[in-house]
């Protein structure tokens, strides 16, 4: 995917997210239950390419991310705000299964 990869403390748990960079509205990724960022490697991929900001990250308990508790709807909603809070206000576009 060619982007670095990071860690994020949400609530007590470790979240990793990669990010391609550049100063475009950034794209973040949210994958499925028993899937990971790689679920959207093809479309990272391309996306960044035509220039895009793309974060494709791992939910809780999935992928590289700590479980950090129990999952719960709950939590995976505050757990993507969380991820899109440090991108600024209005300056994200959630894609995925949000």
């Amino acid at each position: 995917m060619g982007m670095g990869g990071f860690t994020l403390l949400i609530d007590g748990c470790q979240m990793r997210y990669w990010d391609s960079g550049g100063t475009g509205v950034p794209i973040v990724f949210s994958h499925g239950a028993g899937a990971d960022h790689a679920t959207y490697e093809d479309q990272a991929t391309h996306l960044s390419a035509a220039g895009f900001r793309v974060v494709p990250w791992d939910m809780r308990g999935h992928g590289l991310s700590r479980p950090g508790g129990r999952f719960t709807t709950e939590r995976a909603n505050r757990d993507t705000l969380a991820q899109l809070a440090p991108r600024g206000p209005g300056r994200a576009a959630p894609a995925g299964r949000c």
